[in-house]
């Protein structure tokens, strides 16, 4: 299935050509040449490469906002091909949603083979519908729809956040490779601060999280081993293991978060961001919109990431384009938020996701308020982590001064998170069911899946119109932005070489 779905994801991202190396999605050569522009010892961009989607200093030295991840990849095809002539976007987003879905995938099985209807028949249909779902309900859809500059940071970031997901889960199960598992987490989490680093946020927070239970667990099981209760056994690492596991975990962490931080201060002071004060964006510096424009002017006012903005921004992420979003972020006080389209809400989206995640808060809810065992339903501090890991990149995509379509990306792995969690028991509550009930609920879950999957794919389609123009600039379109250019400093056309 997965090979099937991935040489369909290849025919789209490709505009059914195949041809992985071609020009045709906006800013195909930026990253090209900030990897160029890396081995060179710098991170400036040629202007006409980033165009507006820079930030410039009063020189007219452009840097790109965007972590280098994306770039670094570069040095696999570096030896091989000319990357200031041949593009390698196309291929790279492709790869990323590749080996996303099979991660996720893998990590659907992982959960089908540790319910109690591992062997059954309902198992082996609950891998072909799910897998269909992770394929077509989810963010791989979105990213597939071209490879613009703008969804090669996401695309590896989702992959850090699936890989992360998938080192995880095991430990609801079994705590027996907790330093395995660690230090495939903090790998994953450190990648990603060089891609979205809000969504390595949430990975440091889980990574340094599940190694104080691993070492909690443990303490606790030298301490009083008859005391431990549990189905799942402790881990079998020792404290002396694990303690050294932690050093290794904040050697990981620390040197790539000082890494990111050295990067920008070698950049004079051009923040990874468009509300950057020390560097200007390009549609400011070069006179396209003005600085006081209400988008500039909401991110002066409230900042890249406020709370305040959680509620309008989640209706809208959620349901669409519906005129309560305006009257909300009235209401609370919040500045201007653009947002752009297509104005499609994930609940129509990844609609099984949504379903199966609101079926764990019910199962969680009603097994607190009537004091239920855990049975098999995967309670343990590893879930809550990871649950809560998902929850805070969730948090800070809501609470940013833009709404995008391809910013749905980082809202759904909470609900992947969550559906996850509570599928061996919903499985396993299937399984009970008459006949007749069997076959109702599986029309409504193949109902949901294929609404959510349409849905998908009608929107992803029509997101593949947004950023279908590569956008560089030529010679004199170059010249001619320079002569709007906003700055004190007379600009050399040979910035446009």
């Amino acid at each position: 299935m997965g090979l099937c779905f991935s040489l369909i994801f290849a025919y789209i991202i490709t505009d059914r050509t195949f041809d992985f190396f071609t020009t045709g999605d906006s800013y195909t050569f930026s990253y090209n040449y900030l990897f160029l522009s890396i081995i060179e010892g710098k991170q400036s961009v040629p202007i006409k490469y980033i165009g507006l989607e820079g930030l410039y200093l009063p020189d007219g030295t452009a840097y790109m906002y965007y972590g280098i991840g994306p770039a670094l990849l570069r040095v696999f095809f570096h030896p091989f091909l000319d990357l200031q002539q041949v593009p390698v976007a196309r291929f790279l987003v492709w790869s990323l949603v590749a080996v996303s879905g099979f991660v996720c995938q893998s990590t659907l099985l992982l959960v089908v083979r540790n319910s109690s209807i591992r062997t059954s028949g309902l198992a082996v249909a609950a891998l072909f519908v799910g897998g269909i779902a992770v394929w077509l309900a989810s963010p791989l859809l979105i990213l597939t729809s071209g490879a613009s500059l703008y969804h090669e940071p996401i695309a590896l970031a989702f992959l850090c956040t699936v890989i992360f997901v998938r080192a995880a889960i095991p430990l609801t199960f079994s705590a027996e490779n907790s330093i395995g598992v660690l230090m495939v987490c903090s790998v994953a989490a450190a990648v990603a601060v060089h891609a979205r680093p809000h969504v390595a946020v949430g990975l440091y927070l889980g990574t340094v999280a599940l190694w104080f239970w691993a070492i909690v667990t443990v303490w606790g099981s030298q301490k009083a081993p008859h005391t431990v209760t549990s189905d799942r056994q402790p881990p079998r690492e020792s404290l002396k293991s694990l303690s050294f596991a932690g050093l290794g975990i904040c050697l990981i962490l620390g040197v790539s978060g000082l890494t990111y931080l050295w990067l920008i201060a070698q950049r004079g002071g051009a923040l990874a961001t468009p509300a950057s004060t020390e560097a200007v964006y390009g549609f400011v510096f070069f006179g396209v919109e003005d600085a006081q424009s209400e988008r500039m002017m909401g991110f002066a006012q409230d900042g890249t990431f406020n709370l305040k903005r959680i509620i309008p921004n989640g209706l809208f992420h959620a349901i669409g384009g519906w005129n309560l979003f305006e009257q909300l972020r009235e209401w609370l006080g919040v500045a201007y938020i653009r947002r752009e389209p297509p104005f499609a809400g994930f609940v129509m989206l990844w609609m099984p996701w949504v379903v199966l995640a609101g079926y764990t808060v019910i199962e969680v809810i009603l097994r607190g308020i009537y004091g239920i065992k855990s049975g098999v339903m995967m309670r343990a501090v590893p879930p809550l982590v990871t649950t809560v890991s998902m929850a805070v990149i969730f948090v800070f995509i809501l609470s940013y001064g833009t709404v995008a379509f391809r910013y749905k990306v980082e809202i759904w792995p909470v609900f992947w998170v969550l559906s996850l969690l509570s599928l061996p028991s919903f499985l396993a509550l299937l399984s009970t069911l008459s006949s007749i009930l069997k076959r109702l609920a599986a029309t409504a879950i193949i109902c949901l899946v294929v609404v959510g999957s349409g849905f998908s794919l009608i929107h992803a389609h029509e997101y593949t119109r947004s950023f279908n123009d590569d956008k560089i600039w030529s010679f004199d379109e170059c010249v001619e932005h320079l002569k709007h250019a906003r700055t004190p400093l007379s600009l050399s056309d040979s910035l446009c070489n």
